[in-house]
């Protein structure tokens, strides 16, 4: 896969672990944060988004849509039922201008990424997720843990994707069956 010049890579943010992983062993996550600039219109903002490739689409919850002017409710386009952990949230497509943002501020790369915005506040949500239609076809994105014998160290990086393999020498993945009830 050709790429262009421009790539990044970051450290991971330690994350304390939720108190029952913590009675596992485990004393943090390894988390993939970036610093990112969203657009709407003439409105910037900047945030932080965890780089979920466990995410289908990427999400930007209620807080920061309304710091953005965004009312998911006047979005055009059908409802989404946008499912998490835990939680189902009805949600519309806004696609927004997202730059990737250097260790000086500065853009690095921009480009338009559709997010699910929910339709009503969600305030249980407040992380802005980058997920991976279309982030991950954008980006080779890469995590590496556990190069060291020191668990708390690790790396993630990203590199810009410009030409992609032909399609044909590809199999092309199978419909996963749903049973009749609709749960896996």
């Amino acid at each position: 896969m050709a790429t262009a010049g421009w790539r990044a890579s970051y450290p991971f943010v330690r994350i304390p672990a939720p108190q029952g992983a913590r009675e596992q062993g485990f004393e943090f996550i390894l988390t993939p944060i970036v610093k990112i600039e969203i657009a709407n219109l003439e409105q910037r903002e900047r945030f932080f988004a965890v780089v979920d490739s466990g995410a289908d689409y990427s999400y930007l919850p209620s807080e920061a849509a309304q710091l953005l002017g965004l009312d998911a409710a006047s979005l055009t386009g059908s409802t989404v039922e946008n499912r998490g952990i835990g939680a189902t949230v009805e949600s519309r497509f806004a696609t927004l201008g997202v730059s990737l943002l250097g260790e000086h501020e500065e853009p690095e790369t921009t480009l338009e990424i559709p997010f699910l915005v929910p339709v009503h506040p969600d305030p249980e949500s407040r992380v802005v997720l980058l997920g991976r239609h279309p982030f991950f076809r954008l980006f080779d994105v890469r995590f590496r843990m556990g190069y060291t014998d020191d668990p708390t160290l690790g790396k993630w990086s990203l590199e810009r994707v410009v030409k992609r393999r032909d399609s044909r020498r590809y199999w092309k993945p199978a419909a996963f069956p749903r049973p009749a009830n609709g749960r896996p």
